[in-house]
């Protein structure tokens, strides 16, 4: 099995690397690259997320980046789950609703939320978000799913962070994913207790990704 320190990211989402870069401060035996670093097609990992699940979707993109690059990969799917729109928006949460013409596709997102969810009152705007990471080396497929629960703000709060964050408050605090602070955000976020989750697993497997 190839040993290597380097780990590829499959996303082509600038804020999600920005905020796995920050997570692997964790394992700095580790060098995490983009695939702005590593030269890809990133079209062709856009066209790959048509699955109708997290781990489809990650599988999909992950597959993909490993086959091309030949380094281990982790890839990434994630979401916004309302429960009282039945887990809406899911995994379309990135594209949620059309963007207007000089209008971000976050702020679109967040407008198509807010105007569901009008007058909905607070005990009823629970949510979660949703985590979904696959591991790819030779012979080996791993993931881990985890979540982050919250609710839903009637107004954004915050300036960090990006998509839905500053309408999610975080349960137990009194702050939304963008009033957090990078290092705040990652040290509960779903996205951190998945990646935590996933290099449990790896090393448990006796999985080598440091060049001996």
């Amino acid at each position: 099995m190839r040993a290597t320190n380097i780990i590829l990211l499959g996303s082509s989402n600038s804020d999600k690397i920005h905020e796995f870069k920050n997570l692997f401060n964790d394992y700095p035996h580790l060098e995490l690259k983009s695939l702005h670093e590593l030269v890809f097609n990133e079209r062709a990992l856009r066209e790959a997320e048509v699955g109708k699940t997290y781990y489809e979707n990650a599988f999909n993109k992950g597959r993909l980046c490993y086959i091309a690059s030949k380094y281990p990969t982790i890839s990434d799917d994630s979401g916004l789950e309302v429960d009282l729109l039945d887990g809406k928006p899911g995994i379309l949460s990135a594209r949620y609703a059309p963007a207007k013409p000089n209008q971000s596709q976050d702020s679109a997102n967040m407008d198509k939320l807010l105007h569901e969810m009008h007058g909905v009152p607070k005990e009823k705007r629970t949510a979660k978000f949703v985590c979904t990471l696959v591991f790819f080396i030779e012979g080996v497929v791993l993931s881990a799913t985890e979540t982050l629960e919250g609710v839903i703000l009637e107004a954004p709060r915050g300036k960090n962070g990006f998509g839905y964050d500053p309408l999610f408050l975080v349960k137990g605090t009194d702050k939304t994913l963008a009033e957090m602070t990078l290092e705040e955000k990652n040290k509960i976020s779903h996205r951190h207790k998945a990646l935590k989750s996933l290099m449990t697993q790896i090393s448990e497997k006796g999985i080598k990704l440091v060049r001996p």
